[in-house]
């Protein structure tokens, strides 16, 4: 047990803005990743799609546009989960289809399915429309594949199925997912009980699978794109709350994510 300086605190919010790089980019992909599995006997697909958007845009609309199994664009919209220090909202888009089309059925589940999906993130203000599409370029996603991160995010908490504790959980799994930018390697989670008066530190541990749907699905580590998944445990027993950061060592430099300076948070459901 140690107390946290605030002086690093500090200093990890200074590079994580740097990482994020939004100057002139106030619309941004984070993560994504495109799964296939079979589920009670229907096949099914998934989506997930994180993107990071100013607040002083006043965005009314946040989605993804790709390129559907007719070839055509299609819009769908995403859902703004929260509002990091009042300057950047967080929106995710969760999506599951048939094999064939955007709704969900089983009737269809014969057909050929999306395999490779284009696509670009938007957010449509009352004064136009912003984009992130890769430098125009657009951004691709192989099914199965595992998880894509965007070009200058280096490491991100994997929290798109997980974020609370359940009333008798014991133990809290936090994922962890990094660029393989060199062979050695350091990530760890940082967390604390009582509000950072002290943390904690777990190494976290390189995962032979990552997961990539709602239902368990898996792939092997590392994701098509570079991308590892790394886990640690943090006992819980005697817990109702926690917040935590994450942090990745590589070439001598240190990358975190901290929510944008808010740390991440995870309550027990009573």
């Amino acid at each position: 047990m140690k107390r946290l300086p605030l002086k690093c605190i500090a200093c990890f919010v200074t590079l994580l803005f740097s990482s994020l790089n939004f100057a002139g980019q106030p619309i941004k992909l984070v993560k994504a990743m495109s799964s296939g599995y079979s589920f009670y006997g229907t096949r099914s697909e998934h989506q997930y799609f994180e993107i990071l958007v100013e607040r002083n845009l006043k965005a009314e609309v946040v989605g993804v546009r790709l390129i559907n199994n007719e070839g055509e664009w299609q819009d769908l919209p995403a859902k703004k989960i929260a509002v990091i220090d009042g300057q950047i909202e967080r929106w995710q888009l969760s999506h599951q289809s048939c094999m064939r089309g955007l709704v969900l059925c089983s009737s269809h589940y014969q057909q050929p399915s999306i395999n490779f999906i284009k696509f670009a993130v938007y957010a449509n203000t009352a004064t136009g429309q912003y984009w992130d599409n890769n430098q125009s370029k657009d951004h691709w996603l192989t099914k199965g594949a595992g998880w894509l991160l965007a070009k200058d995010i280096n490491v991100t908490v994997n929290n798109a199925f997980s974020g609370s504790l359940y009333k008798e959980q014991k133990s809290f799994y936090p994922q962890v997912l990094v660029k393989n930018i060199a062979h050695a390697k350091q990530v760890q989670v940082v967390y604390s009980f009582d509000s950072w008066l002290t943390s904690h530190t777990v190494e976290a541990k390189y995962q032979t699978y990552q997961i990539i749907g709602p239902k368990g699905g898996l792939v092997k580590n590392p994701s098509k794109y570079g991308v590892e998944s790394w886990g640690a445990s943090i006992p819980v027993a005697k817990e109702n709350q926690l917040a935590y950061f994450v942090r990745y060592k590589v070439d001598g430099h240190w990358y975190t994510d901290n929510n944008l300076g808010q740390n991440y948070r995870v309550i027990r459901k009573q």
